[in-house]
């Protein structure tokens, strides 16, 4: 023994009880003299340490269970007292928790874990980032705790030991990434090992998620710090009475999976729910702990559970060697996120559904060489619900909107495909399955109880694009006859569905809406479809209702079966009671055009058909769905009209039944020959009887054939164009009918707006070269200015394009802009073939060129204005 000994060794001696006593506590008054000795200097804090650390292999040598008792106790103190220089202790720290691991005593291992825990909680980040001898000393303390295994009799205890040590390092994960993926490694498995003996059942979790979803948002933010020490200390009691019970395991281990996802590390996140489903268990639990484990996710950054998903799926669909289970597992996780009531805030839909549909795609088309039918068909149903649950989970107002593009533009790729697919029938099965999918979107919209929402109805316009599909050739494709049939007549479906369920368009069966009061001054409200000028429908000629008659005309052009034509009826049909005024002001030129014919050829009397049905349905809708129009409809010569025309068609043969339920028994009356009173004329006569309908129908509409030119403005006068005589005339008159009713909405503009234009004229070097033509210069107002080129031109004279373009709109020292006059503007457009719309017009938010004014009525504009004053106006 010696003799001798320095100051901190005494100090700590003094702090140890005599006696050999398995369960000794440091003396408080010594410790507290200890504590303050070394915390006045890092030297002597090092020095208190490497004396511990022999101290305790001496006493695990004699298997002084008392000492290393006191030993960590001072430890522990040492480590909060010194807690800025906590690093320079952590390893000594580290080796005496080692050594005494090794004796293997459960008692020693209660407070070894409640050392280790506290030194997780104070070290730093830095240490973690450069020394490499801790790293590996850390990691090894860390498994030995977590695997720790003790005695048979005491089972319960060391599982919770392991529990405590998994909480104890989740703290230092963030610290240094490939440690806190390997002790992740660890810890998850046992976690779900734990609770699937709580839970060995589906049902179990499913309990558990619905009472975590139902907690109020204000309930799961007050799981404070006194709540957690409750917790602590209710565990740690447990603990030294020896009295841990399998429901105090299970709680610790449910408490432990919420410290271990309740963080908002995107990493962690991301590699946690690798490692879930990376688990041992049946896929069913597995997808339903994952559920459970997102609840504990913060809510702003839940969207990375079912984005990591996804990507590890997207991953395994590409890689060589098929993994059928693997794949089935990850989206049945997925869908197993998207059906459920766990909120995802910041989810992006869009990505999502564009790749599970790619997932798709890549499934039929690619892998299904290599898997089995019947995984191919599992996988397929699974991605059509992550689709359709993913799209009716709103979040915000155009999801739907969204959703439902997306998946018409991935119908409208692969019906492209369908030209020169090698794979027809498998690029078929697709477009059903997606088609499908938007049923079934729509059809989950209603039933789910979604009253607190506030979303967007879909729009009209996301279907224009694919509305190629029911005018198509079907010559032109790969699919058979009876696969493009089916191909059409499921688009038709998914529409008409789209009408009656989203836009609540329920044609016959509420005919009792005139007392609904739809004004003109409800147009500007989106809500409502039947109020005139809806999206301007009837202000413009570029619009969906037009897209959609010139693709129905083309539909009707071919040998289409009775089916398919009774499906197109029923979908006109419903248009018709969806949009009212708006589409019959659109429809008068094809009514005419299709009920013109007077062979019997089928095409023919199809389209008559048609057309008188759709005219008939169009007269009821403004006897029933406009108070303006209630009474004068049914009493009008022009119903009469339109109701003999039709009876003489069917007494004549000229007529195709069963297409209409209403309208497609027999005549009501005799008629010699087929009668044509529904002309024109009296079509006119109809309309100027009516207020309403003189306002908003235009009788000598154009005619509108080809898509393209739903777009063309109208040319100047006396100026030929590839287009008819005929067409340009009925354009021009389509034009000053729309300007005369609409002036209030249109006007010359402001000198952004002129200036604008010009630009446009100046601009314009794209497009056919018919459609291009030379401008002339404008005058150059600023005198005694230099051009784009530093060239000084005279006053008066004329400036090129790069002038225009480059000059100050300010001129010296005067605030006069740099736009044409009137006349100048006037001439420009007239000496131009054509004007072409700018497809991105530059002006003020509240100006005329934002609007959806067509250009041809700038012409008419300037026409106007023939004062000889306003040569010097400038606008």
């Amino acid at each position: 023994m010696r003799m001798f000994q320095s100051k901190h060794q005494k100090l700590i001696l003094q702090c140890y009880p005599p006696g050999k006593d398995a369960d000794k506590k440091a003396n408080p008054s010594e410790l507290s003299y200890l504590l303050y000795y070394a915390s006045t200097r890092r030297v002597k804090l090092e020095k208190v340490m490497v004396f511990l650390e022999r101290k305790t292999r001496s006493d695990a040598s004699h298997s002084r269970a008392g000492n290393m008792h006191v030993t960590l106790e001072i430890v522990s103190q040492l480590i909060v007292k010194c807690a800025d220089d906590v690093n320079v202790i952590a390893a000594d720290a580290l080796s005496i928790m080692s050594t005494i691991l090794n004796v293997n005593d459960l008692s020693l291992a209660k407070s070894v874990v409640s050392c280790f825990s506290t030194l997780c909680k104070y070290v730093g980040p830095t240490i973690f980032s450069g020394d490499q001898m801790f790293i590996q000393q850390f990691t090894v303390v860390s498994e030995r705790l977590i695997n720790y295994k003790g005695d048979a009799t005491h089972a319960n205890e060391s599982q919770l030991l392991r529990i405590l040590a998994i909480e104890a390092t989740s703290g230092v994960y963030n610290y240094n990434t490939e440690l806190g993926k390997h002790l992740m490694r660890a810890s998850v498995p046992q976690l779900m090992d734990t609770l699937h003996d709580r839970w060995p059942t589906v049902a179990g979790l499913a309990k558990q998620v619905k009472t975590n979803t139902s907690a109020r948002d204000e309930e799961l933010s007050k799981v404070t710090s006194r709540q957690i020490a409750e917790h602590e200390d209710k565990i740690h009691a447990a603990l030294e009475a020896d009295d841990v019970t399998i429901d105090d395991v299970y709680d610790e281990a449910l408490f432990a999976i919420k410290v271990l996802f309740d963080t908002t590390h995107t990493w962690q996140v991301q590699e946690l729910t690798n490692q879930v489903v990376a688990g041992s268990q049946s896929g069913p639990w597995i997808a339903g702990f994952v559920e459970l484990v997102t609840t504990y996710v913060p809510v702003q950054i839940r969207f990375l559970v079912l984005g990591t998903l996804l990507r590890q799926l997207t991953r395994l669909s590409r890689s060589s060697t098929p993994k059928a289970d693997a794949q089935l597992l990850y989206a049945n996780c997925i869908l197993q996120l998207a059906q459920s009531e766990v909120s995802m805030i910041g989810l992006s839909v869009s990505d999502v559904i564009q790749e599970v549909l790619s997932l798709h795609t890549n499934l039929v088309l690619k892998q299904a060489r290599e898997l089995s039918p019947d995984v191919v068909k599992e996988l397929s149903i699974v991605y059509s619900d992550i689709v359709c649950h993913v799209s009716t989970r709103i979040y915000y107002s155009d999801q739907v909107a969204d959703s439902v593009s997306e998946i018409l533009i991935k119908v409208d790729s692969l019906f492209d495909q369908g030209h020169n697919t090698k794979q027809p029938d498998q690029v078929y099965g697709l477009i059903i399955s997606f088609l499908d999918d938007i049923r079934e979107i729509f059809a989950l919209l209603v039933t789910k109880n979604q009253a607190s929402i506030t979303r967007n109805r879909v729009s009209m316009d996301c279907w224009e694009a694919s509305l190629g599909i029911i005018s198509a050739n079907p010559n032109d494709y790969k699919f058979t006859a009876k696969q493009f049939s089916h191909i059409q007549d499921k688009f038709l479906q998914c529409f008409d569905d789209y009408l009656i369920k989203e836009l609540s368009s329920d044609q016959r069966a509420e005919e009792d809406g005139a007392g609904k009061s739809i004004t003109g001054a409800s147009s500007t409200q989106t809500g409502n479809l039947l109020a005139p000028q809806y999206s301007e429908y009837i202000a413009t000629r570029d619009n969906f209702v037009t897209c959609l008659l010139i693709h129905v005309d083309k539909f009707l052009a071919y040998d289409q079966p009775l089916a398919a034509a009774q499906l197109m009826n029923d979908v006109l049909v419903d248009v018709v009671y969806t949009l009212g005024i708006n589409f019959m002001a659109n429809y008068v030129p094809y009514f005419y055009h299709w009920v013109s014919g007077n062979s019997q050829a089928h095409d023919v009397l199809l389209k008559s058909t048609f057309g008188f049905t759709v005219m008939y349905y169009c007269l009821r809708v403004l006897e029933t769905k406009y108070p303006q129009c209630s009474g004068y409809v049914q009493s009008s010569k022009f119903y009469s009209d339109v109701n003999d025309d039709i009876n003489s068609r069917k007494n004549n043969s000229m007529w195709v039944f069963d297409i209409d339920q209403d309208l497609g028994g027999k005549a009501t009356s005799k008629f010699n020959g087929v009668t044509f009173q529904s002309t024109k004329p009296a079509l006119q006569e109809f309309v100027e009887g009516n207020d309403f309908t003189d306002e908003y129908i235009d009788v000598d509409a154009p005619l509108i054939l080809d898509v393209s030119k739903m777009w063309e403005p109208k040319q100047p006068s006396g100026v030929l164009t590839p287009r008819s005589a005929a067409d340009t005339t009925d354009a021009e008159s389509h034009f000053s009918y729309n300007l005369a009713r609409n002036s209030s909405r249109l006007g010359l503009g402001s000198a952004n707006d002129i200036s604008s234009i010009h630009s446009d004229l100046m601009h314009q070097t794209t497009g056919p070269a018919f459609l291009r033509g030379p401008l002339p210069p404008l005058p150059q107002l600023n005198v005694g200015g230099s051009n784009g080129n530093g060239n000084d031109k005279p006053s008066g004279g004329y400036t090129g394009h790069n002038a225009i373009t480059q000059s100050s709109v300010h001129t010296g020292d005067m605030r006069v802009f740099n736009s044409p006059k009137v006349t100048e503007l006037r001439e420009a457009v007239m000496r131009s073939r054509t004007v072409a719309p700018s497809k991105s017009p530059k002006g003020p938010s509240d100006s005329v060129l934002g609007r959806s004014a067509v250009m041809p009525d700038v012409n008419l504009i300037l026409g106007g204005l023939e004062d000889e004053d306003d040569r010097m106006i400038v606008v």
